[in-house]
């Protein structure tokens, strides 16, 4: 890691080269995610996503005018190459399901369905290279992070309070679901319970709920 690029942090922590992050889902908050993971110091950064860039993207997530119409995993990995030399960053123009395999030392889950959630965590269950899956969840002004280290009891108590059926979970209009704001900070809180994971500070299921605003 560059000691130039990281020396306002790095007594706070120091990235390993092998270090390797997923982020399942590029919107809001997954772009975001991304980017402070790349500042942080990462440098193998696998990003899944099928989506393409829309216009009302633009006010909630990581990309610009001229992004529109490109799928977002290789809009953001081509913003993300200008940050830094020496990045390697896989964009992956899927979906995780149930089937796929991940081989990343810590997962972000940065999804907005319940059933793409449980893929992901179906994924992490198998996966003997994962120790962290960090779930990060918005509405407005609303946030939900939820860091699982990938043993068998942190990952039951997950599956048993924290994933249900899409028919129970809230359901917002498509004009009240995020702010560009509320993504930012969300990405940053969850970066934040990484640094803290990786330091060996979190060894059981944490779970934090942030209300912005009054």
């Amino acid at each position: 890691m560059s000691t130039e690029y990281h020396i306002r942090f790095r007594d706070l922590i120091e990235i390993k080269g092998d270090n390797t992050v997923s982020v399942i889902g590029c919107g809001s908050i997954g772009s975001y995610v991304a980017k402070n993971l790349v500042k942080l110091g990462v440098t193998y950064l696998d990003m899944y996503d099928m989506d393409n860039v829309a216009e009302e993207n633009i006010g909630t997530q990581d990309y610009n005018h001229s992004d529109i119409g490109e799928f977002k995993a290789l809009a953001l990995a081509r913003s993300l190459n200008k940050m830094k030399r020496g990045l390697v960053i896989r964009p992956h123009i899927k979906r995780i399901t149930s089937d796929s395999k991940l081989d990343s030392e810590v997962v972000f889950s940065c999804v907005d369905s319940m059933s793409a959630r449980r893929d992901v965590f179906n994924v992490v269950n198998r996966s003997i290279s994962t120790r962290f899956l960090i779930d990060v969840r918005m509405a407005i002004g609303i946030l939900h992070i939820i860091v699982i280290p990938n043993t068998p009891i942190e990952m039951r108590n997950y599956d048993d309070f924290y994933l249900f059926d899409d028919r129970v979970a809230l359901q917002e209009p498509c004009t009240n679901k995020a702010t560009g704001y509320c993504a930012m900070v969300g990405a940053g809180l969850a970066i934040s319970y990484y640094v803290d994971a990786l330091k060996s500070n979190i060894n059981k299921l944490y779970a934090k709920s942030f209300t912005l605003g009054v």
